[in-house]
């Protein structure tokens, strides 16, 4: 390519003999490392190794887009994600195996980041996968906080048909058709304990994050996302209410997402 651009095309025939000769050297030496992380057992050390070695590639293949090099390098992120996997099995809590994928992605991202490679397809499918896995973390970090108001939530919204996937909107059903498929008791309870709580939850939350993750940027992710998802279920949960008619709340009993807002904005000044 350089040599084309500079009009010397006197060269073609010999780039093209080195080219031949030379990519299926480098193709055996991917294959080796794709071997290599399939049999691996550490994962502190090969997730960095990746992260560097993954990034200096991805790099070199900036501008030239080889699809050979996509592909090894998508077979290795494969691997070391069951080697990740592999590792998270032996951890005891469903909170401590997201916590260890958090800190292996990140490590990948930060990394590829440094390179300037934010762009890149890879890059986009591992950052979804940190994501997915803060996503886990949290929805256990919130149940923990704020009395199972996410599974509590998402049980709710799986008797009405409605998964997170699907529309956010609540299906037409009349306040008697809502009132026979929930836990009218168990809803009015949560109402009541969240608001009892709500403040001292978004604190243990923030302090839980911090000392779980330390000033990192997945502790920065982390929180602002369980502050996010937190308000997103509430607002849920408040829906509901509504839509049930009297339940037997009064106005104190009820936080409003404003008052919740207004917290979660000085938390995050501060």
């Amino acid at each position: 390519l350089t040599l084309s651009k500079r009009r010397v095309p006197c060269l073609d025939a010999h780039m093209d003999k080195l080219r031949l000769h030379l990519w299926p050297k480098f193709k055996s030496i991917l294959d080796m490392h794709i071997k290599s992380l399939a049999k691996a057992d550490d994962p502190k050390i090969c997730v960095r190794r990746f992260a560097e070695f993954s990034a200096s590639i991805a790099l070199l293949n900036v501008g030239y887009n080889e699809n050979m090099v996509d592909r090894s390098l998508r077979q290795m992120l494969g691997e070391v994600e069951k080697l990740v996997e592999r590792f998270s099995t032996s951890l005891k809590t469903r909170k401590q195996q997201s916590m260890q994928k958090i800190t292996f992605l990140q490590t990948i991202v930060e990394t590829w980041k440094a390179r300037g490679l934010e762009s890149a397809d890879l890059f986009f499918e591992i950052e979804r996968m940190l994501q997915d896995q803060i996503g886990a973390f949290v929805d256990t970090e919130l149940d923990d906080s704020f009395c199972g108001i996410v599974s509590f939530t998402s049980g709710m919204e799986k008797q009405m048909g409605i998964t997170r996937s699907s529309s956010d909107q609540l299906p037409e059903l009349s306040e008697q058709e809502m009132r026979n498929k929930i836990d009218i008791n168990a809803l009015s309870n949560l109402v009541k304990e969240f608001s009892a709580r709500w403040k001292r939850g978004i604190d243990e939350l923030n302090r839980s994050i911090s000392q779980q993750f330390g000033g990192s940027t997945a502790a920065q992710l982390a929180l602002k996302q369980a502050l996010s998802r937190l308000l997103q279920t509430y607002s849920r949960v408040l829906d509901i209410v509504k839509r049930c008619g009297d339940i037997g709340l009064t106005s104190r009993d009820v936080v409003t997402t404003p008052t919740i807002m207004y917290e979660i904005k000085r938390l995050q000044k501060n």
